[in-house]
């Protein structure tokens, strides 16, 4: 069933975050990953759809000061998906 929600979200909830290469690698995206609760439009009152979105945030360039914490995030993303293929 598809249904095309037009309306504001009731709740919004924070799942993660991810980076992502940007520019042919010369900058790094941010990415969040948030739960998003709407209201069902033809059930009862407190019936609503949950729908996983992705918000991008910024992309700065990897060498800037700012590129800092996101490089390290992107890093442990890295070594996460590693051990994951090893195990």
């Amino acid at each position: 069933m598809l249904l095309i929600i037009n309306a504001p979200f009731l709740k919004q909830t924070h799942v993660s975050w991810y980076t992502k290469d940007g520019s042919g690698g010369n900058s790094i995206q941010l990415f969040e990953v948030v739960e998003s609760h709407y209201k069902h439009p033809e059930a009862p009152e407190d019936a609503t759809i949950p729908v996983i979105e992705i918000k991008f945030v910024k992309e700065v360039k990897r060498t800037s000061l700012e590129a800092g914490a996101l490089v390290l995030l992107e890093a442990n993303q890295n070594a996460v998906e590693v051990q994951f293929r090893v195990s």
